[in-house]
């Protein structure tokens, strides 16, 4: 169902005429949910996989690149991207929160921030990021 919304999502913004440029997809954590000893843990780990898994499938099959960030990377990666102060980037995105109706949380100002990444055309940089998150993942044993 999730693969089919987000396929059937695409498919309407092609047909408005609009090609999506990429996808940014923030994760909490990379790590590999069997190396959890917590079994609450890990289950909400084995959710982000899914979803994570499932988005990823989505988009791989529409040809829409993406790219995967680690939430607690994002703002540092996108500091030196954008060649602005972290503050600075934080300010922005709590204003354009004060814009929009509803919450806006961390979850919000990530996906803010992400989609300002791919929008930059910063899809390709980010998978070396998560290349290297990946294997400072082998070393970690809690998230």
């Amino acid at each position: 169902f999730g693969r089919r919304s987000v396929l059937d999502w695409i498919r309407d913004c092609e047909a408005d005429g609009h090609r999506p440029r990429g996808g940014g997809i923030v994760v909490g954590s990379l790590i590999d949910p069997d190396r959890i000893t917590n079994a609450h843990i890990r289950i909400h780990a084995l959710e982000g996989r899914l979803f994570r898994s499932v988005l990823r499938d989505a988009l791989d099959r529409s040809g829409v690149p993406y790219s995967i960030w680690r939430e607690r990377d994002l703002y540092a990666l996108a500091a030196g991207t954008l060649k602005k102060p972290e503050r600075q980037i934080r300010d922005v995105l709590t204003r354009i929160g004060g814009t929009v109706d509803g919450t806006w949380r961390a979850e919000e100002k990530a996906a803010a921030l992400a989609a300002w990444l791919v929008l930059i055309g910063d899809v390709s940089s980010a998978a070396s990021t998560v290349r290297k998150a990946r294997q400072e993942c082998v070393i970690e044993t809690t998230d």
